[in-house]
């Protein structure tokens, strides 16, 4: 993932986290869907209800399989992170460090990305 892509899906984690946590049942997760959906009533097709949640699921922390291409699933991200930000009625503050945290987060992932390729181009003997 290039850093943008990866900044927003950093965001998207956090503003899921934000609007579900503590604690979450999948009922809040397909109302949720199913209000964006709702939002998007001319356009429907731009977001797969079984992936959206499936989505959100995963950012939530459970463990399940996604089989959907990579800008399939970036896009659902993108759209579920303005429905998110939206309901979280954050203000310019807010929204700052939610943006901050991603930042933050998404630095991490990028650099253990980096590191992860970088050590599989080494020869055993170097590792």
């Amino acid at each position: 993932m290039d850093g943008f892509v990866e900044l927003v899906h950093a965001a998207f984690i956090v503003a899921a986290r934000r609007k579900f946590s503590p604690a979450w049942t999948r009922a809040q997760v397909i109302h949720f869907v199913a209000q964006v959906r709702g939002l998007l009533s001319e356009r429907p097709h731009l977001v797969d209800p079984t992936l959206a949640e499936l989505e959100l699921r995963r950012a939530l922390g459970e463990n399940v399989s996604v089989q959907s291409d990579l800008a399939t699933r970036a896009s659902v991200q993108f759209i579920l992170l303005d429905a998110l930000t939206a309901s979280l009625d954050l203000d310019g503050q807010s929204v700052a460090d939610l943006l901050d945290q991603a930042r933050t987060e998404a630095t991490i992932r990028l650099a253990l990305s980096a590191l992860v390729r970088r050590t599989s181009l080494l020869p055993p003997s170097r590792l």
